[in-house]
C-alpha cells in the first residue's frame, strides 16, 4: 500500500463532524474563568437569596463563639496578635477599594445590581477585591477567636455564603455587560489577585476618604 494511502474502506467510515469553538466553550475551558458558576441556576438562586440576607453572616458565625471549643493555641496573645494583624490587611483592602474606586455597595432593593462595569484600580487584578478583604477579615477572627469551633465554623459559613454571591454576582453581570464582562473574567481572576503591575493600575487614582466613612462606617448592612 502507497504510504499516505488510506486504508481500505477509511472512505465508507462516517467522519465525526468537529464541534466548533464557541464562545462558551472557550471560555468554559478558560484557567481565569472556569468553572462558570454562573451557570449553575440552583447555586445562583441560592447566591441572590444570601446577598438579600448577607447582614446574619456575621450574627450566625457570632453565635458559635458560645459553644464550648478547644483552644487553636496555649498562647492567646500570640493568637490575637496574628489575629488582628490578619483583620487589618483586611481592612486596609477594602478601604482602599471604596476609597479609590465607586461601586455600588449593598445592591438595590436587596438585589445584585451594577449601574457600570467597574475594571480600574484593584478590580483590574482581582474581580473581587472587596471579598479578598473579607477573607483576611474572616481568618483573622477565626484565628484571634483561639477557638476551632468558631475557626472552622466561621470559615465554612463565609466560604458558603460568599461562594453563592460571587455566583450572583457574575450571572447578573454577564447577563447585563455580556462581552465586555466574559472578557474581563479571560483577564482578570476571580479571587486570587495578580500582583503584577499594580502599582501602575494605581498611578493617578485619588483615595476619597469621605466614601470610606459613609460606605464602610455609615451605611448599613440589611
Amino acid at each position: 500500500m502507497p504510504c499516505g494511502s488510506p486504508a481500505p474502506g477509511a472512505s465508507d467510515r462516517p467522519r465525526l463532524k468537529a464541534r466548533p469553538r464557541t464562545l462558551t466553550s472557550a471560555v468554559a475551558l478558560s484557567p481565569v474563568y472556569a468553572p462558570r458558576m454562573s451557570d449553575r441556576p440552583a447555586l445562583v438562586r441560592y447566591g441572590d437569596a444570601c446577598f438579600k440576607h448577607r447582614g446574619l453572616m456575621l450574627p450566625a458565625a457570632v453565635l458559635l463563639l458560645f459553644i464550648p471549643s478547644p483552644t487553636l493555641s496555649t498562647n492567646a496573645v500570640l493568637t490575637g496578635m496574628v489575629g488582628l494583624l490578619l483583620a487589618l490587611v483586611g481592612q486596609s483592602i477594602r478601604i482602599a477599594n471604596v476609597g479609590m474606586v465607586y461601586i455600588i455597595r449593598g445592591g438595590q432593593s436587596h438585589k445584585v445590581y451594577a449601574e457600570t462595569l467597574v475594571t480600574g484600580g484593584l478590580y483590574n487584578h482581582v474581580r473581587n477585591p472587596m471579598y479578598v478583604g473579607n477573607a483576611f477579615l474572616l481568618a483573622g477572627l477565626a484565628v484571634a477567636s483561639n477557638a476551632w469551633v468558631f475557626a472552622i465554623g466561621g470559615i465554612l459559613i463565609g466560604v458558603a455564603v460568599h461562594v453563592g454571591i460571587i455566583a450572583a454576582e457574575e450571572h447578573f453581570l454577564r447577563s447585563k455587560f455580556g462581552e465586555q464582562y466574559v472578557d474581563y473574567c479571560r483577564r482578570v481572576p476571580r479571587i486570587v489577585p495578580r500582583l503584577g503591575g499594580i502599582s501602575r493600575s494605581l498611578e493617578g487614582v485619588t483615595f476619597n476618604g469621605g466614601r470610606v466613612i459613609d460606605k464602610e462606617y455609615m451605611e448599613p448592612v440589611d
